[in-house]
């Protein structure tokens, strides 16, 4: 029996269904390398983000507590942190703390601005009545840090 072939069959070859099966399995790779790079990132940005809000957490409570009477301490993740040495006229680092569930270290530290501001030809020494503090907040996992410096009032 002679196999009829006819110019204009319909259908489609094995080759055909071959590269298609391959285009379709490069355009999935994509999609899922896209999705997992796109999970790294979101984690990224979350473990940033504990760190800001830790940061700024810390710094609110030791505004707050400065602008007391002494002697003056907070409690900032269950420890007592004295804040003493944050108002005297030196430059200050106290002793880093540890966050029980995020295993976040901050560091603490004071420092006195040496520059004065004039008014009406008085000049005011701004270290009197300022202090530069910085909290900086590391994830101790990955290592990566984020700092927050603000001027307090320490009177």
């Amino acid at each position: 029996m002679a196999h009829d072939l006819r110019p204009n069959q319909k259908g489609i070859t094995l080759i055909e269904v071959l590269v298609s099966i391959t285009i379709l399995a490069i355009a999935v790779l994509a999609a899922v390398y896209a999705l997992q790079q796109s999970t790294a990132f979101s984690k990224s940005n979350e473990a940033r983000e504990t760190n800001v809000q830790v940061a700024r957490t810390v710094m609110e409570e030791i505004k707050a507590k400065l602008k007391q009477a002494d002697p003056v301490t907070v409690e900032l993740y269950d420890q007592t942190i004295d804040l003493t040495p944050l108002k005297g006229l030196e430059s200050a680092q106290l002793s880093s703390i540890t966050t029980p569930r995020s295993s976040i270290r901050i560091d603490i530290e004071s420092h006195r601005p040496e520059q004065s501001l004039s008014v009406k030809g008085i000049a005011y020494p701004v270290g009197d009545y300022f202090r530069l503090i910085q909290v900086t907040c590391t994830k101790t996992a990955t290592g990566e840090t984020y700092s927050l410096k603000a001027y307090v009032e320490s009177r």
